[in-house]
């Protein structure tokens, strides 16, 4: 028997999980140019004189840190984007009255491997740091804290997919004997 109130809320974070995702897929567009206004001229300067902004940097000493940039932020918001569509459908399966389903044990799993790209990403951004700007600069950035951060919620997203998929099978038992 299905609460009204768990349906409605997981219908309304479904909605919200869909916007999320579609501004997460405007950004993955938007990001190339702000890059390269951050490359260019700076956002102070794009927004006084636009005519000279160009889409790449003008600068080719700029060009391997503006691609590193890009790919990190451009793997990260893909990563999210997936979680983002993989909690669409966990949060639909809830809806339905299906949570512990062996299709939202897998989804669970999806989501725990992007945390894992994205740490893997975020080391080697933090590698790449370490060389270029010093110990001491790169120990002061965010990316520092991002690893292990997205580490700890790839193994928690790994023991909620375990949970669900024995859940399933406990589910599955159970409607045999009935």
């Amino acid at each position: 028997m299905k609460s009204q109130s768990a349906v409605m809320i997981s219908r309304a974070l479904k909605w919200t999980v869909a916007l999320v995702l579609a501004v997460n897929i405007l950004a993955l567009f938007a990001v190339p140019f702000m890059l390269s206004m951050r490359f260019n001229t700076g956002f102070e300067a794009y927004w006084s004189s636009p005519g000279a902004w160009t889409f790449f940097p003008s600068d080719r000493a700029a060009w391997p840190e503006f691609l590193w940039r890009l790919c990190f932020y451009e793997i990260c918001g893909m990563c999210t984007a997936v979680m983002l569509w993989q909690a669409r459908g966990v949060l639909s399966n809830l809806a339905g009255g299906r949570p512990f389903t062996v299709e939202n044990a897998d989804r669970i799993m999806a989501a725990a491997m992007c945390f894992f790209v994205i740490s893997g990403t975020a080391f080697c951004r933090f590698l790449i740091e370490l060389f270029t700007y010093g110990l001491a600069r790169t120990l002061m950035m965010y990316n520092t804290l991002f690893v292990p951060a997205a580490v700890c919620a790839g193994l928690l997203c790994l023991v909620l997919s375990e949970l669900f998929r024995q859940a399933s099978r406990l589910r599955e038992d159970n409607d045999l004997v009935i």
